[in-house]
């Protein structure tokens, strides 16, 4: 199991060089959050084979 303090150094080198710009993230479809459960059929019925965001 890895350690949590791990995770949140690699949580926040990650959201910085996001922010930063050094690396690009493609979203490829986006759902509202209350479709949560239509979105996990998608992506269990590999209707959505990429990266899939739920927004508020």
């Amino acid at each position: 199991m890895a350690d949590p303090k791990h995770i949140v150094t690699g949580a926040v080198d990650l959201f910085d060089a996001v922010l930063n710009q050094a690396v690009t993230v493609n979203v490829n479809q986006t759902w509202p959050l209350k479709d949560t459960a239509e979105a996990h059929r998608a992506v269990e019925t590999s209707q959505a084979t990429e990266s899939v965001v739920l927004l508020p």
